[in-house]
Formats: C-alpha cells, sequence, structure tokens
C-alpha cells in the first residue's frame, strides 16, 4: 500500500491524460490527481459548485477533448477542466431531456465536426453542439427500448466513426456527420440483446466489447460477430465471463476486467494470463495505460498502478495499491 492517498476506495473511472497525469473519478467525493512528479494525489471535492442543485461529485467518466480541456461525468451534468488555466465549468443537462431526476453521465465522446455526444444512465445519447442540446433514440420505431434509455460506451474508430455500447441492445454506430444510425448483429436476432460495458477499436480494426458474458468480437470488414469466453482454443477461461472494460496496451496485449480480477489477452500467440496476488478475485471497473507504459486499475477497494517488465512472452509484473 503505498502512501500517497486517494479521496476514497472507490473509484468508479480512470483517465490518463497527454501529460503523463493520471485522473481518478470517485463515487460522491470528486476528483483525484496524480502525476509521477507529485508526492500525494491531489484532490478535488468541487466546492465551487456545492451551491448548484442536484449537483454531486460522482465522477463516473473521464475523458479529454482535442485542446486537452478535460472533461468528468457527474449527476445531471459535466464538469469542463481547462487544464491550462485550472478554470472549472459545470454545465447542467436540460432538465426537460431527462428521464429520471437524478441523472448519470456514463460516456463522453467529441468529434471533429465540434460535437460532443453524452450517454446517460436512463435518458438516452444526447448530442451537444453550438445549437443546443438535442436526444437521439437509436431506436425511433421502440420507445422503450433499451438503445434509448442506457448508453453505458461510445468509442470512435480512426473514421471518426462513432460505435456505440447499450445495455441491453447490443451494437449501435453513427455517423457525426449525417448522423445516421445503424444497428449492428450477425443474424436478425443474435448479439442483439448484449450488455455492452465498453467497446476497444484496436488496431487490427476489430471491435472488442466486454459484455455480462464474455468478449463481444467484431469485424466491419466482414460484417462477422464472434464470441470469446476465454482463449479462442478454449484452453484457458477468463477470471470470470461477467467483463467490465478492455484496453489494448502499447504492446498490443489486451488488458481485460472482470468482476474477480484481471487477464491479460496475447492474440499473437492466443494466450491468456491471469494477474494473481492483490488483483485476483476482485472487481475491476476500469484501466488505462500511462506514458511509462505502466497500467492503472480501478476498483472499489482502491487503485492499482501495475509495472510491466520484460519482453515479449516474457513479461513480470509489479502491482502498488494506492487507497484512502
Amino acid at each position: 500500500t503505498d502512501e500517497r492517498s486517494l479521496i476514497q476506495n472507490s473509484v468508479i473511472s480512470l483517465y490518463a491524460d497527454e501529460e503523463g497525469g493520471i485522473w481518478a473519478g470517485t463515487f460522491k467525493r470528486g476528483l483525484s490527481y496524480y502525476n509521477e512528479n507529485m508526492f500525494r494525489f491531489y484532490t478535488d471535492h468541487f466546492p465551487e459548485f456545492k451551491n448548484i442543485m442536484n449537483f454531486i461529485p460522482d465522477i463516473s467518466t473521464l475523458t479529454e477533448d482535442s485542446q486537452q480541456n478535460l472533461y468528468a461525468g457527474a449527476q445531471n451534468g459535466i464538469i469542463k477542466i481547462d487544464q491550462s488555466t485550472g478554470l472549472k465549468e459545470f454545465k447542467s443537462l436540460p432538465e426537460e431531456l431527462l428521464r429520471i431526476p437524478y441523472e448519470v453521465v456514463l460516456c463522453i465522446a467529441h468529434t471533429d465536426n465540434g460535437k460532443r455526444w453524452i450517454g446517460t444512465y436512463q435518458s438516452g445519447l444526447i448530442r451537444q453542439d453550438k445549437s443546443g442540446y438535442k436526444y437521439l433514440p437509436l431506436d425511433p420505431d421502440d420507445k422503450e427500448s433499451s438503445a434509448n434509455k442506457m448508453i453505458w460506451t461510445i468509442t470512435l474508430d480512426r473514421s471518426g466513426y462513432l460505435w456505440i455500447g447499450t445495455w441491453g441492445a447490443g451494437l449501435w454506430g453513427i455517423d457525426p456527420v449525417t448522423e445516421r444510425i445503424t444497428r449492428y448483429s450477425d443474424t436478425p436476432s443474435k448479439f442483439m440483446q448484449e450488455n455492452i460495458s465498453s467497446i476497444l477499436v484496436s488496431k487490427d480494426g476489430k471491435l472488442y466489447m466486454t459484455t455480462t458474458y464474455g468478449m463481444l468480437v467484431y469485424n466491419p470488414v466482414t460484417g462477422v460477430f464472434d464470441k470469446q469466453l476465454g482463449s479462442r482454443d478454449g484452453r484457458t477461461q477468463f477470471s470470470n465471463t461477467r467483463l467490465n472494460h478492455i484496453i489494448e496496451d502499447s504492446r498490443g496485449l489486451l488488458w481485460i476486467a472482470s468482476i474477480e480480477g484481471v487477464d491479460i489477452y496475447d492474440r499473437r500467440n492466443d494466450e491468456l494470463t491471469k494477474l494473481s496476488g492483490s488483483l485476483s478475485n476482485i472487481n475491476i471497473h476500469g484501466i488505462t495505460e500511462d506514458n511509462n507504459k505502466d497500467m492503472w486499475l480501478t476498483t472499489n477497494d482502491g487503485l492499482y498502478h501495475v509495472i510491466v517488465r520484460g519482453q515479449e512472452h516474457n513479461y513480470t509484473y509489479d502491482v502498488c495499491k494506492y487507497n484512502d
């Protein structure tokens, strides 16, 4: 355990910025920040927003725009932090677009045409541009569809196309210019009810998605889906098939977070490595990589820093824990 403490142990979002800093969003306690030149985590409870109605510093997602402004999804709105000046601003989502009084912003994405795309827990997909906010139903023919409510993750590919993971309605996509919406499935019914918690657009062009039952893989070129519960040959299973998050590190390895630990998947030789010790049997929410090629993992029991050493096919992993 490291003495450089967090605000609290329950870290629900994580982001590594362009300058090498690590931002950790917590459950109702604001934001922690750390870089290697600091002795401790810097913490921010956002006291300047305490008089805003319904404001709760519940930081559920973190991202940057092209100007390196940091955006933190909170309840009922978004905090914008200008990292060059430190200026902070909170913008509430319009009440008329929200289905519930305490809405949670689950994901945020920015496209080159100046639009901001906001996924929420119960109020669906909201698009923000210079003209204001607009609710965009993914499935206008079924008003009660989960696709119109639970937008869990939004990821851009290299072309700027938006891939959207829903909770209970599978994979969707949006052209950010025309706003044409497409639903993706293998057959008329297969994979259309998936609970998708994260989407990785890999360097190989495929989409790797974590779900409540395994890893869903989609090839946009062939239009073919596949489901993996571990290695392709079936020799090794994930620590748990209920998966939370996936990223591809600079080495080309897939880090796959589950409710019972983290697995590291090397697609080149179909090898799946389980991290043991303090990271086994623990619910891991998210993963990111910093500028030193170290990995950071969020859990209900603090933040874990994993230092990767060695060469291809012979990596070792040193784990350090940060908590309150």
